[in-house]
């Protein structure tokens, strides 16, 4: 609130109207108000809260009191006071009751209180005094209680304040902001930390019981330390013991190996005594003899595979004790809810009081006088609480203060009060006859009538007896009214029993509003702002939630509601135009998302600001980012070119996801789901909240972990958060580190039509050894062919598949980001990221009849034979870094707001392989070769200059202007092998590209008033390619390039229970990157540069929330997506250097582009249960760009519904439990895959086209059940 000018007349010490007008104090809105004492200081926050609420400040003065009285009779009073609220300015006038001399005769007469609010908007002004408070405390969200809290201290207390030591300082805050609670949370602390201790120390002991099951030698140097930290608990020592017991496992791994040299070795002496035999019996011993040792070979095996498993469950189990701990400290620092409890009992103690009150009859009057004043005291507070009884109360009082004055004066002219003293009490006692118990007074006072004659002062003494008497007589018509006042007291009685069950209910709803305030200040004052402006409450520059989101994005509370263990982008499935697609089958693991067709390559990604993005391959792996969901305060996902404060890259889209921030108190919650596939999440989250005004802490722990839909597409993920940070009214530094350690089965092979026919939906041909035939007969492939050539598949004949348990992806990613946020005028800001990232990984991959020549293997001897092809597994890995920094300055005036920004990055990555096993090969496999390795490195900086200008009110231009440089090296041998070469080998990377962009964008915004908005903007943005553009692509000739040219132009409406929105875009495209079916030198398939394609479409949005609990969003994309005169390169078989058929298709859409995407969401609300039911529609998607039948993706449509329940338990803030059923009405579809086609001869020698396409499968219905716990 923006105080602008304050009207007084007749007020307090004003005699006439006096004006302040706070518009010439400057525009800061922050007044100090001074001067000697008396001078009238108060009487202006009077003014104000009087004008606001109808009540002074202090609340110690009646409204009434207000009356100035040096004021002139005909002088009005009244406070006139003018503000700005949020870009709006009211009028609020008020005048209390007070006399003003009669317009007609003479005398005075009372002036009876009013109140006007108007708006500037033109809205109908409100009159009634009850509805100005309710609308003035509706508007600015305080009532007069909190106004005053928030808006001023009280003189008394400031001035205290000043002069206080710490103590007394304490004890002044404690008053004013009700914080009392607190001091009792630190003495309940202090009495169980002796628990605690206890049990933490019965947890050690528990540690000790997990670490005796370990084996070891006691003899070395590893078994000592062992035993060592196995004494002190482990304390401090986890990491330590988990690298003793992988040493362990080294020696584990070192006897094998001794064992498989043994075995060797006996192979040789079996040679020697075979050379003594004859050849017929020398071969049939010798294959006896390798069968029996291959055979043990394979028991060893699996016995090191168990002792693996059993070193990483050991592994665990510090984990485990580490959980426990956790959990240890989240009942320690959550204490409040038993001080909750306890106010609950005495507001609880407070209602039984109050019934008992309405309930007491009126036989209570049988006390003495002084007791029935008290009596009739507390009948005026209860009647205060009784909505149209103002006029009795009144009444009552009046009754009361002349029969006292009567008593008063009676006493002190006879002395003789005994007498009336009594006559008095039985008119208490028999409150039924009170019409007899009257005359029986006015017998009395007629008798003391005669006395008081003779104590003198006659004629003064009866006058007044008189008027008293007619006063007394009023007291017939009013025992009247103060029956029927019982009856009315009877039924409020009722009322308020039935205003008390409800009272938990509302109590409940009152503490989610209070903590949905404090979780959203930050907000509400960043609600204006945009890009570039420093935010009030974080002093970032980057907002991830502008007034212009739309609502379809996911808050923090939102992604809760969905956050069970899928990948992050299916929590945002509603996103207009948005895709997503999963290998496993069921959104956890391997997952992407594409927006407006274009896919993760192109979709820019930042958390707070800093990039997530590989440097390498431009995509984000979600996998490596295992609930990060969970940490999550608000994503916005932008459509087309985004600005340069949403990162270097923003191309095709861009996700901003802003972490969380501190929360003013403790905290701690759990988060658990199971349901199908054995898919389960648990994640423990806990903050200190905030630490001597200054500090926070926050931590997180996931473990999410699936089977997969798709065979044996198992998925095991860890995360962990962790965030500290210190907080100042100018300055901001935050650190914050988050870790992924991701192991995944290969699922990305998906399957073909036929494949899903013959071995189901679920089948996944990834980590394909052999099959065998019912009576165990190995063969090669899936099928055997007859004499004639036809395929006979094994499993058609009782045979069975095998496949390689550790087909698995590997891969752990550590991330660390320093935030530093300063404010050095309320105008200028700095906003400073530094980051770096670790990332390290591998995969395992059995490659069957493979050329050994390929890997810089030679040809071995075997059985007889020269062996140039055979099965082998390989690993493939890489092992990087990434680091950098960001900044920006900010300028923030009235009108005009700039920044100037800019970010320096650096990635380094070795690629690497090696070969782990050959099928039957007899030397020794050196563990160090490497058959291939390139490192790559990666310069990129960028900076910006971006500016918004308010040309007239409501109307706003902006301007960004981006220069980016990019250098990218890849020096090495690639993993492919050249056949074509004149000296054949592993194909040789020399790349060193630089790339240059200038990227412009400027638009329009235009707020045509509170709720209508439009909106325009073009954009320029370029792309360099990605790693495999240039691995995959010719040797001689490197990729270009691409650059976009993007259009938006939109409107929006919003009110408090409608919003609709239409987005148009064009985005034009040259030199797009797209697959077109020609092979490189070697035979992969590549990406190339096309001259021209684009993508338009109309996006449009909807949605409505009603006060009944019901809410309605639904969204839908029309597009078209094309690339203009299409060239498709075919090869015979596929294969390189084969004759080249071109075919020009024309314009044929783009690869994985629906044309109609449509997103719905019916939700209902009803106190603590919420159901939702969301569905989306996908048309029909090519997977090639040359519009072929045979290769698409079916269109679909999918509903998921999801039911919850919240409630309270003692000792919890609150406890949700619920389920999600996915794919409700079980329909068969996939949403990813890939296609490719080459063409043979027919026998008249003619080209025969032929395709082939594989697809994701996607699970059929399936249910996870949740559960959230928060403390």
């Amino acid at each position: 609130m923006k105080p602008l000018k304050l009207a007084l007349s007749a007020f307090g010490p004003y005699a006439d109207e006096t004006v302040i007008d706070f518009t010439q104090l400057g525009g800061q809105g922050l007044f100090l108000v001074t001067g000697d004492t008396g001078a009238g200081k108060t009487t202006i926050f009077d003014g104000i809260t009087f004008a606001l609420y109808g009540e002074t400040s202090g609340g110690v003065r009646e409204a009434s009191m207000l009356r100035s009285k040096y004021a002139k009779p005909e002088t009005p009073t009244y406070a006139e006071y003018i503000f700005e609220y949020k870009d709006a300015v009211y009028t609020v006038k008020r005048s209390p009751d007070y006399e003003r001399p009669k317009t007609r005769g003479t005398g005075m007469t009372t002036q009876k209180g009013e109140a006007l609010l108007t708006f500037s908007d033109g809205r109908a002004p409100v009159t009634k005094l009850k509805e100005v408070n309710q609308t003035v405390t509706d508007l600015i969200g305080l009532d007069m209680k909190q106004f005053t809290q928030i808006a001023m201290i009280a003189q008394g207390d400031f001035r205290k304040l000043l002069l206080a030591d710490t103590e007394e300082r304490s004890n002044i805050f404690r008053k004013l902001f009700h914080t009392d609670i607190y001091k009792v949370i630190q003495e309940k602390l202090k009495f169980e930390a002796g628990g605690l201790d206890k049990a933490y120390k019965e947890l050690l002991r528990s540690i000790r019981q997990y670490t005796e099951q370990v084996r070891y030698s006691t003899e070395d140097q590893l078994g000592q330390q062992w035993i060592l930290m196995e004494k002190n608990g482990f304390e401090g020592n986890l990491e330590e013991g988990l690298e003793i017991l992988e040493q362990f496992l080294k020696v584990d791994k070192e006897t094998l190996k001794n064992l498989n040299k043994q075995i060797k070795e006996n192979d040789k002496e079996l040679e020697k005594v075979n050379q003594l035999l004859g050849k017929a019996h020398k071969e049939a011993d010798a294959k006896a003899r390798k069968e029996q040792l291959l055979q043990e070979k394979e028991v060893l095996l699996p016995q090191l595979e168990q002792a693996q498993k059993a070193a990483e469950n050991g592994a665990k189990e510090p984990e485990e004790i580490q959980r426990l701990m956790l959990s240890i400290q989240k009942e320690k620092e959550n204490l409040e809810r038993y001080t909750n409890l306890e106010n609950l009992l005495r507001e609880t103690e407070k209602a039984s009081l109050q019934i008992e009150k309405l309930g007491t009859d009126g036989t209570e009057l049988q006390n003495r006088q002084k007791e029935m004043n008290a009596v009739l005291e507390e009948k005026q507070k209860e009647y205060q609480t009784t909505d149209g009884t103002e006029k009795e109360k009144a009444e009552t009082d009046f009754r009361k203060e002349k029969i006292d004055t009567l008593y008063a004066g009676i006493y002190k002219n006879c002395g003789n009060l005994e007498f009336l003293q009594t006559k008095i009490s039985e008119l208490k006692i028999q409150s039924g006859q009170e019409e007899q118990l009257a005359k029986q007074i006015k017998k009395d006072l007629t008798d003391l009538e005669e006395k008081i004659v003779s104590g003198g002062n006659l004629e003064i003494k009866e006058n007044s007896l008189v008027v008293r008497l007619q006063q007394i007589q009023k007291i017939e018509d009013q025992q009247k009214r103060y029956q029927d006042l019982e009856k009315k007291a009877e039924s409020k009685k009722k009322a308020y029993l039935t205003a008390s069950q409800k009272r938990a209910e509302i109590k409940e709803i009152l503490n989610k509003m209070e903590q949905a305030y404090l979780d959203g200040q930050a907000g509400i004052l960043a609600a204006g702002l945009q890009d570039g402006m420093p935010c009030p409450v974080c002093g970032s520059v980057h907002h991830p939630k502008l007034t212009q989101t739309p609502k379809e994005v996911p808050t923090e509370e939102q992604l809760k509601k969905q956050n069970f263990g899928q990948d992050l982008p299916y929590l945002l499935s509603m996103t207009p135009s948005a895709i997503t697609t999963s290998d496993a089958g069921a959104g956890v693991g391997y997952t992407t998302l594409r927006v407006r067709g274009t896919d993760g390559t192109r979709i820019n990604v930042t958390a707070n600001g800093i990039p997530i993005n590989d440097a390498e391959s431009h995509t984000v792996f979600w996998v490596n980012l295992p609930d990060f969901a969970s940490s999550v305060k608000d994503m916005q996902v932008q459509r087309g070119a985004g600005t340069s404060t949403n990162g270097a890259g923003a191309f095709g889209a861009s996700i901003n996801m802003q972490t969380g921030d501190f929360s003013m108190k403790p905290y701690a919650e759990f988060n658990g789901s199971y349901g199908s596939f054995h898919t389960h999440k648990e994640t423990v989250k806990v903050g200190t909240g905030l630490i001597n005004n200054h500090w926070s802490f926050d931590a997180r722990l996931s473990n999410i972990s699936t089977d997969g839909y798709i065979d044996r597409a198992s998925v095991g993920l860890n995360s962990y958060y962790l965030q500290g940070g210190y907080y100042n009214d100018n300055t901001s530094v935050k650190l914050i580190t988050f870790a992924g350690k991701e192991r995944t089965y290969h699922a990305w092979n998906y399957a073909s039509k036929e494949e899903m026919e013959r071995y189901g939906r679920r089948y996944n041909s990834c980590g394909f050894m052999y099959a065998t035939d019912r009576d165990g007969h190995v063969y090669s492939k899936e099928y055997y062919k007859d004499d004639n050539g036809e395929k006979h598949y094994l499993t058609d004949e009782g045979g069975a598949l095998h496949f390689y348990d550790d087909q698995t992806d590997n891969y752990t990613q550590k991330n660390y980001q320093l935030l530093f946020n300063h404010n050095f005028t309320s105008q200028w800001n700095l906003n400073i990221g530094l980051h770096y990232t670790k990332g390290d990984g591998y995969y395992q991959e059995y490659k069957g009849e493979r050329s050994l020549a390929e890997y810089g293997m030679s040809p071995f001897e075997y059985n007889g034979g020269k062996i140039e092809v055979s099965d082998l597994i390989r690993k493939k890995a890489m092992d990087n870094w990434f680091g950098g920094g960001i900044f920006s300055v900010s300028y923030k005036a009235d009108r005009l707001h700039a920044s100037l920004g800019g970010a320096l990055n650096r990635y380094d990555g070795d690629h690497f392989g090696k070969v782990l096993w050959v099928k039957n090969y007899i030397g020794e496999l050196n563990p160090d070769h490497d058959y291939y390795r390139n490192n790559a490195t990666k310069n990129d900086g960028n900076i910006y200059l971006k500016t918004n200008y308010e040309l007239v009110s409501g109307l706003s231009a902006y301007l960004d202007l981006q220069y980016r440089h990019i250098n990218y090296k890849i020096n090495g041998l690639n993993d492919k092998y050249n056949w074509t070469a004149a000296t054949p080998g592993m194909q040789k990377l020399d790349i060193d590209e630089d790339f240059d962009f200038f990227n412009p964008k400027a638009g329009l915004s235009w707020q045509i008033d509170r709720n209508h908005r439009l909106y325009g903007s073009f954009s320029v943005a370029h792309k360099e390619p990605t790693r495999n553009n240039y691995t995959d692509g010719y040797f001689t000739e490197h990729p270009k390039a691409e650059r976009l040219f993007d259009y938006e132009l939109g409107y929006t409406f919003a009110n408090s229970w409608i919003h609709a929105g239409a987005n148009f875009y064009y985005m034009d495209y040259k030199d797009q990157l797209v697959l077109t079916g020609e092979l490189n030198e070697i035979g992969e398939a590549m990406a190339s540069n096309v001259p021209d394609s684009y993508r338009m479409g109309i996006e449009l949005m909807a949605g409505i929330r009603l006060d009944c609990g019901f809410q309605w969003d639904i969204n839908a994309t029309l597009s078209k997506n094309r690339v203009q005169n299409f060239t498709e390169t075919l090869f015979e078989n596929e294969e390189a250097g084969s004759e080249a058929w071109v075919i020009k298709h024309g314009d044929t859409p783009i690869a994985f582009s629906p044309d109609f995407i449509l997103n719905n969401r019916l939700g209902y609300t009803f106190k603590g249960f919420e159901a939702s039911l969301q569905s989306q529609y996908i048309s029909k998607q090519y997977m090639s760009n040359a519009k072929q039948e045979e290769c698409t993706l079916d269109a679909y449509f999918v509903s998921n519904l999801n039911l919850s329940y919240t409630f309270k338990l003692p000792k919890v803030k609150s406890v949700t439990v619920g389920c999600t059923i996915y794919n409700l009405f079980n329909e068969e579809y996939e949403n990813n895959g890939y296609a490719g086609s080459g063409y043979y001869h027919d026998d008249n020698g003619g080209k025969v086209r032929y395709n082939y396409a594989g697809y994701a499968a996607q699970a059929g219905t399936n249910v996870l059940g949740h559960i959230a716990i928060n403390f």
